[in-house]
């Protein structure tokens, strides 16, 4: 009879939230692609934000808003591999600075969105895309504050 080894548990571990991240940025990304088409193409309302320097108008398109949700999604994800590389309280930061950059982001939709629907519809896929993220990057098993 042969005794098998136990896995290493920080492997797996590191494996399970690798994938479970990963399927969040996923998953945020076709978030914030539903609610666009459902703004743009069923309520018929273009996303149309005035850009601050250059004074002209442009539409957000649905490549937009998949590349801003996986960009952002991935520069979380970096963020939280540094801090839990470095310090016990990493995923604590992380979420209050997720939480800040939340709140930084939404000053965007509220100071270029052309109408009240458009900067709602911005805000909405801001907190929707952000809500995925936190949820799925923290570790349910261990208490975050």
């Amino acid at each position: 009879m042969s005794i098998g080894h136990a896995p290493n548990t920080t492997k797996v571990r590191r494996t399970m939230n690798a994938r479970r991240r990963g399927l969040s940025v996923a998953a945020a990304a076709a978030l914030a692609l539903i609610e666009w088409i459902v703004v743009v193409k069923l309520a018929g309302i273009p996303l149309t934000i005035e850009e601050m320097y250059a004074g002209a108008s442009r539409e957000v398109g649905w490549a937009a808003v998949i590349v801003t949700a996986v960009g952002s999604g991935l520069a979380a994800w970096l963020l939280l591999a540094v801090l839990e590389r470095f310090t016990a309280k990493g995923p604590r930061i992380w979420v209050v600075t997720a939480v800040a950059a939340l709140l930084l982001s939404v000053s965007g939709p509220l100071s270029a969105a052309s109408t009240i629907g458009v900067q709602v519809a911005l805000i909405l896929m801001h907190v929707s895309v952000a809500a995925v993220l936190i949820a799925g990057f923290t570790d349910r098993r261990q208490p975050t504050m």
